[in-house]
């Protein structure tokens, strides 16, 4: 249960009292994870264990998840987690209603997982995928024929405390400074981006890291190899908004060379231009909140030349990137919150009632 779903999961409890309730298995993802008291409505149980390591897994305790007839079980959706497959085959048994949550496609998705997972959705009464996008391109496939309720919550952040610690945009006002916020791993794709501050057009261009993770020794390397070094302020990890308004506020952009999810959303809030890759199939669900030449530019997927011409091209552009700006902090604080996401997920328990 990391710290961007704690919002989301507290509004549910707030409009559902005591007839809410969550399991979930204790992970250990850095800061993200490091919370002082528990919540009424979350229920630990035992540690994910591998049955067949990379392939399949179960989750000990969710098969004694006390479920009635009337009750609504919303699952994270997943083929590899052979214990929620299970626990839905149970519940239906029971008579209750069950919910499909996760994404039609990631950037990790395989062509034989995807077809597994399209399958194995059919167990369920009710889908709900990460963004409303998602529902278009499974109408348009596989989902050509569902009758059954399909929705999305548009996956998106608290984006209250972001509204109170933001500070309005004025790109002239502010140094020509790039924000790169999330976990430091392979597929964040840093090293592009580093690769891009050495082009000679980007001199006297900063890059804010706000994050920790894997990645970071060798991105670090790979900095003092090309002699950037001095143009990268590294910031660590922290969930603490407060400390990372006090860095957003200062950039012009954000940008995110591999595969962004929710960090674009995260700096859409701020009112961020973002400079992302053109592959929507290789990105996570959020690119949906990104149109380039509304909410920023799209670069050439893994090409680190085409990247620094996009910076290039836009960071002293800043009549574009006002317009931008607006565009991106609409979507983020209407569109895309933890408030909306709790009220569709409660629409459509809603609706799977009526339809009892």
């Amino acid at each position: 249960m990391p710290a961007y779903r704690v919002d989301f999961f507290d509004r549910l409890a707030k409009q559902l009292g005591q007839r809410f309730a969550l399991y979930y298995s204790p992970t250990d993802m850095g800061v993200l994870t490091q919370r002082a008291d528990p919540f009424e409505w979350e229920r630990p149980v035992g540690l994910m264990q591998p049955l067949i390591p990379g392939v399949i897994e179960w989750q000990p305790g969710v098969m004694g998840v006390p479920m009635q007839r009337g009750d609504t079980l919303i699952v994270c959706g997943g083929p590899r987690t052979v214990s929620t497959l299970t626990l839905l085959l149970k519940g239906r048994l029971r008579g209750v209603k069950t919910i499909w949550f996760g994404h039609y496609w990631s950037s990790t998705s395989k062509r034989y997982r995807f077809y597994l997972r399209m399958m194995l959705m059919k167990l369920v009464h009710a889908v709900l995928f990460y963004t409303d996008q998602e529902i278009d391109e499974y109408r348009e496939g596989f989902g050509r024929n569902d009758h059954r309720p399909i929705s999305a919550v548009n996956n998106g952040i608290d984006v209250d405390p972001i509204a109170e610690a933001s500070q309005s945009y004025r790109a002239a006002d502010r140094p020509r400074d790039l924000l790169l916020i999330g976990r430091i791993q392979e597929k964040c794709q840093a090293d592009l981006l580093i690769r891009a501050l050495a082009d000679p057009r980007l001199a006297g261009v900063r890059l804010q890291i706000v994050g920790d993770g894997p990645a970071r020794p060798e991105l670090e390397a790979l900095a003092q190899h090309l002699g950037v070094s001095d143009a990268i302020v590294w910031h660590g990890g922290t969930s603490d908004e407060a400390e990372i308004a006090k860095v957003a506020n200062g950039c012009r952009l954000f940008v995110y060379p591999g595969a962004v999810g929710l960090s674009l959303i995260h700096a859409m809030a701020y009112g961020l231009p973002a400079i992302v890759n053109d592959d929507r199939w290789g990105n996570m669900p959020e690119i949906t909140a990104f149109t380039s030449g509304a909410t920023g530019v799209a670069f050439a997927r893994d090409d680190a030349a085409d990247l620094a011409d996009k910076i290039a091209l836009i960071i002293d552009d800043t009549d574009a990137l006002h317009r931008w700006s607006e565009e991106a902090t609409r979507r983020a604080h209407h569109l895309y919150n933890t408030r909306g996401m709790a009220d569709r997920v409660v629409k459509l328990i809603d609706q799977l009632g009526e339809a009892r």
